[in-house]
C-alpha cells in the first residue's frame, strides 16, 4: 500500500518501481532512490521547430550526471502521485519557462536507462516526448542552477554527433535511436 509522501515541498517523492516500469508500492526521496539503485520514472522532452531543428540544453555545471553536457531540451523526475505527461509540462516551464499543453506531448516511447558513478546508480525509466514548436533560443527562460544555455541543432547534425560518441552529449544510446525513428516517420507523412 503506498503511503502520502510527507508535504514538505523542498523534498522530492518519487515511486520506485521494478525494472519494467510498475509499481512496487514504495515512495522515496527523489535522491534516496539514486543512492539505493531503484527505479523510478523519469520524462524527456524533445523540442522540434517543424524545419528539422531540435531545442538541446547543456547542463549546468554543478549537476552530479554529466555536468556540462548537452542534453534534451528538459527532463526531470516523475514525482509521486503525478502523471508523466504532467511533468514533462513541470519540467518545461521549470527549465525553460515554457508553458506546454498536454495535446502537444507526442510519445515516442519508453526506455530503460542505468547510470553509475561508483556513489549514485541511477535505473531510470525513461518517457520521452516531443512537441513540435517553433522555439527561439531567446525565448527561454532558463533555469540557472539546471541549464547553462539551450541552442538549435539541426537533427542530422545531432545524428552525426551520436554516430561518432561526441563526448560532448549525454550518451542516450536507445532514446536516440527512438527519437530519430520518430522524427523519419513523422516527417515522411507531411
Amino acid at each position: 500500500m503506498l503511503s502520502n509522501p510527507p508535504s514538505n515541498p523542498a523534498i522530492e517523492y518519487v515511486d520506485v518501481l521494478d525494472e519494467n516500469g510498475n509499481t512496487v508500492g514504495q515512495i522515496k526521496q527523489r535522491s534516496r532512490v539514486h543512492w539505493d539503485g531503484d527505479w523510478h520514472r523519469v520524462v524527456h522532452v524533445w523540442i522540434e521547430n517543424g524545419r528539422g531543428g531540435l531545442l538541446i540544453q547543456k547542463r549546468g555545471a554543478q549537476k552530479q550526471t554529466y555536468p556540462d553536457k548537452w542534453d534534451v531540451s528538459c527532463a526531470g523526475h516523475v514525482l509521486s502521485g503525478h502523471s508523466s505527461r504532467d511533468s514533462a509540462i513541470r519540467e518545461a516551464q521549470e527549465e525553460l519557462g515554457l508553458i506546454l499543453s498536454p495535446l502537444e506531448l507526442r510519445s515516442v516511447g519508453t526506455v530503460r536507462a542505468s547510470h553509475s558513478d561508483g556513489f549514485r546508480h541511477d535505473n531510470e525509466i525513461v518517457d520521452i516526448y516531443v512537441v513540435q514548436r517553433d522555439v527561439s533560443p531567446k525565448q527561454c527562460v532558463l533555469q540557472a542552477d539546471e541549464v547553462a544555455e539551450v541552442r538549435l541543432v539541426e537533427v542530422s547534425e545531432l545524428e552525426k554527433q551520436v554516430a561518432r560518441k561526441d563526448p560532448e552529449l549525454v550518451p542516450h544510446r536507445d532514446e536516440y535511436a527512438k527519437l530519430f525513428a520518430f522524427l523519419r516517420q513523422r516527417n515522411a507523412f507531411r
